[in-house]
Parts: structure tokens; sequence; C-alpha cells
């Protein structure tokens, strides 16, 4: 976000000479009309004094009947980011994120103060970058994320995902009943069952050699009985083992 709200610094910086909020069209407009993403430009109360051609598609406006009118008359259902735009101080750069029903989307709002050539405040640009896509698609990561979580939680059998370095990442309920939930976090798999150092034969260390899912069965003594113990490889776009999916299944003895 920092890198966005520079080039929000930088642009503003290009509108500090006298006069430039007149109806009059100057170069200016010409490159804010080439960008994508929706701009307008109001005095210090708030009066439209530009909006570029993005955001008067997208309010199906084909004229300058929008200059001199207040910004939330267009954008009247973005009243709350409005009211907290304007709570800011007037020479601070402000940056929040609603939904714009007349623009039938959710937007990042970048506002910053434009000033003259003396450094007094005159007025505001506003800058709002369409994120409605990006929500959607962080919504469905956040379901799909649920739906793994739940379909693991449900498994009643230890489930961890480590790092490459043993650490555990993720585990599922039963792991944490058994093995401590309050001790899970932060910790080594093998300092989960109080060791010092990996167990011997230990699957989930030959899986990241071999790339190729391991298996071992051990009687864990923090569990009190026989494991049919599972490691199976996750990898990066490069074929190397980032994660290990660690599966521990209890058995009755060694040899079922």
């Amino acid at each position: 976000m920092q890198s966005e709200l520079e080039k929000l610094r930088q642009l503003t910086k290009a509108l500090t000479s006298n006069g430039y909020l007149t109806d009059q069209t100057l170069a200016w407009k010409f490159a804010f009309n080439a960008v994508d993403e929706l701009i307008c430009i109001t005095n210090q109360d708030l009066k439209l004094k530009f909006m570029n051609k993005e955001i008067l598609g997208r309010l199906n406006i084909h004229d300058d009947s929008y200059l001199n009118k207040q910004l939330s008359s267009f954008l009247n259902k973005s009243t709350d980011i409005l009211k907290k735009s304007s709570s800011v101080l007037s020479d601070t750069l402000f940056y929040g994120e609603c939904y714009i029903e007349t623009l039938d989307g959710w937007f990042d709002v970048r506002r910053n103060s434009i000033k003259d050539n003396l450094h007094k405040h005159i007025g505001y640009i506003f800058i709002l970058v369409d994120v409605t896509e990006k929500r959607a698609i962080e919504q469905t990561l956040e379901e799909n994320n649920k739906l793994l979580l739940g379909v693991l939680d449900a498994i009643p059998e230890i489930l961890c995902v480590q790092d490459k370095n043993h650490n555990v990442l993720l585990s599922n309920d039963t792991a944490k009943k058994l093995l401590g939930a309050d001790l899970i976090k932060d910790k080594k798999c093998y300092e989960l069952l109080n060791r010092t150092g990996n167990c011997d034969n230990c699957p989930t260390a030959r899986c990241k050699l071999s790339k190729v899912p391991e298996r071992t069965k051990r009687y864990i003594d923090l569990l009190e009985g026989w494991y049919d113990c599972m490691s199976y490889p996750v990898f990066d776009e490069d074929g190397e083992v980032t994660k290990v999916i660690e599966h521990l299944r209890r058995i009755d003895e060694k040899d079922s």
C-alpha cells in the first residue's frame, strides 16, 4: 500500500498551481483520463471540480452537469467513508475501503490534500481502485479454507502440517486434543513428543529427501500406543518440498 500512497503524493504534486480547480481544460486532465483508476477532484468543501472518464462512465454521466455538486450526491452510498475522510486532518493522506452502491462494487479509496503554491489546502484528490474481484477471490479462498479446516477437524486421527524445519504450522482438532492445543503452536513436531531431535527413522525427514510419501510404525510413549505414521510431501512451483503433511493413525500393535 505504501507504493500506492506514494503515487498519490506524486499526483498531487503535479496540481500545485493556482487556478487548477477552475473549469478550464488543463493538460493533467488528459493524463487522468488515460488511467484505469476512478479519479475525482473537489474543492475543500467536497464540491466536484473534475471526474475522469472512468468514473463518469461508471456513473453514466455524459456532460459537465456534475460540476460544483457535492461528491456525496454521486457516491451517496459511501457516506461512511466520506465522513471518515472528512474527519481526518485536511492535509493528510487517507486510505480506506468501502462498498459504493452507485458504482456497484468495492473500492480502495485514497484521498490526499491539494495545496496551492503557498501550501494552503484548497481541495482534495480522490483515487478509487476497484477491488471487487479481489475481494470475491479472497472470500472464496476464505470459504475454501474454512471448509478444508472443517474436513481436517472431522478426521479422528492426528494430522499436522509442518514446514521444512519440522515446525508445526497447522494441526487438526484430534492433534490438539491428544498433544495439547496450547503446546502445538510454534513447536517442532518432535518437541511435542518430548524429544530433543527427530525420531529414529523419521518419515518426515525421509519424505523431504525422497520427495515421495514415507511411512513407519512406532510406539509413541506420550500417546501410550502404536501408530502408523505417514508423511506426504507438499511441493512449490519448482518441485521442491516446502511442507510435509504428517498423518498418525492409532493401531493395535506394530504389525497391524
